[in-house]
């Protein structure tokens, strides 16, 4: 439990000595329209995130069975020789939920709803704090369940 608080004061620290807004699909959304996101057990966060927009995409695939919990992060990356993309995939290691945090080697993150500009309506994400990638205070959206 002591463990779990730790973990909890640094990303709330983190949610203020950071930016006061994230970048989310090419636009950013304020820190006052996102809250954190508990469910009653890890397999709940189980699915695909998706971030960034156009060029910088990216995703975060987070599988629970039992368990046992992997994670596989994919992106592309421009081969100018090929004049095409290249797909690149990560796969992480001592992936772990706890509570509503995600962590593996070189990444952590925070589960959280955010508020949709477009609509008002609150829908489920991720929210990287660090990672081995590009991404770090981004928020992920997760598209698949």
């Amino acid at each position: 439990m002591r463990y779990l608080t730790i973990i909890f004061l640094f990303f709330a620290l983190s949610f203020y000595l950071y930016s006061q807004s994230f970048l989310f699909d090419d636009s950013e959304i304020g820190i006052k329209n996102i809250t954190i996101d508990y469910q009653p057990a890890y397999f709940m966060y189980s699915g695909n995130y998706h971030f960034g927009f156009s060029e910088s995409e990216s995703n975060l695939e987070i599988k629970v069975k039992g368990k046992s919990i992997s994670s596989v992060f994919s992106y592309g990356e421009w081969n100018s020789k090929i004049n095409g993309w290249n797909k690149k995939i990560i796969v992480l290691k001592n992936v772990k939920i706890i509570g509503n945090i995600f962590l593996a080697e070189g990444w952590c993150g925070i589960f959280v709803n955010y508020k949709r500009t477009n609509d008002n309506s609150y829908s489920k994400g991720l929210l990287l704090y660090c990672s081995t990638s590009k991404i770090k205070n981004e928020l992920g959206w997760k598209t698949s369940y």
